[in-house]
């Protein structure tokens, strides 16, 4: 069934058109007819199964059939991503959302690709954006990570949360994140640190240190910076990670 994304304020609607981009595509692209079922997601737990009512050069109204609901995710998943080159931070984002993280924090740290200020800035995270809302409707996740604008380390650990800080770590012998996931407390949320090609420089390791992040090891070879992101996330999307 063709799966499409609508805001929960028009998907709480029992009848509705998609988004303009969302109707664009429906109609021109995947060819929907008037009769036909689709899937709909509002990135906030709920998919609808509606029904096409109307299907002209660019809109696609839809009536909900059945409207079902998932909770949100009982862990909080968070990645910190040190910014990365182009097609590769992309790739990061559709995989993150795949495995289920619930925010995505792109880090500005010492040896990561500085981006630019403003409209630049602004459009690199709409582009993310869209890169997690085409990754939901692909795989069928309800909820939509929050996608935050870029930070340097020191703003993201000034925020007050209360989160199990890991950092996966090329330094010295430290325990395998396999073995650590099943030792951390249940529903506390869990943020993962991934430095860039190059890893985190010393400086920021211990300001790592000093938020009481706990180093781990993904694997005995040096992996890439988006390999890294994503065998972390496998790893804490387990089922006993879940509680």
């Amino acid at each position: 069934m063709k799966r499409f994304f609508a805001p929960p304020e028009i998907a709480a609607r029992d009848e509705f058109d998609l988004p303009e981009m969302e109707g664009h595509h429906a109609v021109r692209v995947l060819r929907c007819r008037v009769g036909e079922p689709v899937q709909v997601l509002d990135g906030a737990g709920s998919m609808l199964v509606c029904e096409v009512v109307n299907a002209t050069r660019s809109t696609l109204g839809v009536r909900v059939s059945t409207r079902n609901s998932e909770p949100r995710p009982m862990r909080e998943l968070v990645l910190a991503q040190a910014i990365l080159k182009g097609k590769a931070m992309d790739l990061v984002v559709e995989k993150a959302t795949e495995l289920g993280a619930t925010r995505i924090i792109p880090l500005i740290s010492d040896r990561s690709v500085a981006i630019p200020d403003g409209v630049k800035q602004d459009g690199k995270v709409e582009n993310w954006r869209n890169t997690a809302l085409a990754a939901i409707k692909q795989c069928g996740r309800t909820w939509l990570p929050r996608i935050e604008p870029p930070k340097s380390m020191d703003k993201i650990l000034a925020e007050p949360d209360r989160v199990y800080e890991l950092v996966a770590s090329l330094q010295g012998a430290v325990e395998p994140l396999t073995e650590i996931a099943t030792e951390l407390p249940p529903g506390r949320p869990v943020r993962v640190w991934i430095g860039p090609e190059g890893d985190f420089s010393e400086v920021e390791y211990g300001q790592l240190r000093q938020a009481g992040a706990q180093s781990v090891s993904l694997s005995d070879a040096v992996l890439r910076s988006e390999t890294a992101a994503i065998c972390a996330l496998s790893c804490l999307q387990s089922p006993h990670m879940r509680r």
